[in-house]
């Protein structure tokens, strides 16, 4: 019952952003972290560093980086061809927000045997300079969780992510998610 939990919690969160089963085989390096000492927001000065950040936050089970990437505000939108789709005996709601996102993402990251996040930046503009919200459309993704060594998930498709600006301790502009809508079923 907890693997199925845990299938549909994925599902959903990625579409996640999105993730009724995603599996990751090993553990792909698609960004470098940050070095010790260095601010932990350095990569969220723009929209595509945010996406990058995610991917690291993936690739190293970080649940508190991928918390810096996220609004308190944030909202996931499963795909509606996901939606009311039974798993076990979980329903995949329209949304949820970042409470469930984060517990979603903590059991994945606790759980998977191995993730594998790849987010395409390249076509990620940047917004204007005076720009508080931003949102970029069809961004490519592909997420392979692994539940154990011979089964997983695969996750592939488009997301669209709205951001939204905000000014930390430091007067520096910084990024962060507030939508996510997974386009992943389609």
């Amino acid at each position: 019952m907890e693997n199925l939990k845990i299938n549909g919690l994925i599902r959903v969160a990625l579409g996640t952003a999105v993730i009724v089963g995603i599996l990751v085989v090993n553990g792909c390096i698609f960004g470098t972290p940050p070095d010790e000492g260095e601010e932990a927001t350095a990569g969220l000065g723009s929209p595509a560093g945010v996406v990058e950040y995610i991917e690291n936050a993936y690739m190293t089970r970080d649940i508190e980086d991928y918390k810096e990437c996220l609004s308190t505000n944030f909202t996931f939108y499963f795909d509606p061809n996901d939606v009311n789709t039974v798993v076990g005996d979980y329903t995949i709601p329209t949304s949820w927000g970042y409470e469930d996102e984060i517990d979603a993402i903590g059991n994945i990251f606790d759980e998977a045997y191995s993730i594998d996040l790849k987010l395409t930046t390249s076509e990620i503009d940047d917004p204007a300079s005076d720009a508080t919200t931003f949102t970029a459309y069809n961004v490519q993704i592909r997420l392979l969780l692994m539940v154990d060594p011979s089964f997983g998930y695969l996750a592939q498709g488009f997301v669209d992510f709205e951001f939204e600006s905000y000014t930390n301790d430091k007067g520096e502009k910084l990024w962060r998610v507030v939508n996510w809508w997974d386009r992943t079923a389609v």
